[in-house]
């Protein structure tokens, strides 16, 4: 079962990323941060959506590297579980 790229978004500082691809059941989000005061990313949370369309995933990408709503501040705590 293959994975089709879909797009790539970017904050301004590239602190943030956040990338959108598709298999056969999802839509998948990667979202990377760079952690505190590091300069590489880390993946942060990959989130699998059915059930949706394309523009939905897509702005939860945006909003993600734009530090909107749910993700405007990262809670890195919560990834470690």
């Amino acid at each position: 079962m293959g994975e089709d790229y879909i797009s790539e978004y970017w904050n301004p500082d590239r602190t943030r990323q956040a990338s959108v691809s598709k298999d056969k059941h999802h839509y998948i989000v990667r979202m990377k941060a760079c952690r505190g005061d590091q300069s590489d990313l880390q993946l942060y949370h990959t989130e699998l959506i059915h059930d949706k369309s394309l523009a939905f995933v897509e702005d939860m990408a945006e909003n993600f590297v734009f530090s909107i709503g749910a993700f405007a501040d990262l809670n890195w705590d919560r990834t470690s579980s």
